[in-house]
């Protein structure tokens, strides 16, 4: 194991000798934040249904659970 940490070690500290300077980057043109916006409603509300798809599955489990006992 030790042998292996030290060659990964050394292996990622000779990535450094092959490292160049990136140019300078240009600027970015300003961008429409739309897609970011529809993404993040897309995102919370598949949490949020996930989250009451689970809600109401526990609360028909409980709810047969009780009618059994």
């Amino acid at each position: 194991m030790t042998r292996f940490l030290s060659g990964i070690s050394l292996f990622l500290t000779s990535l450094l000798a092959y490292a160049i300077d990136a140019p300078a980057a240009t600027p970015l043109p300003p961008t429409n934040p739309t897609a970011i916006i529809i993404f993040g409603i897309i995102f919370v509300g598949g949490i949020g249904g996930y989250a009451w798809f689970m809600w109401k599955s526990e609360k028909k489990r409980m709810q047969r659970e009780n009618e059994q006992k």
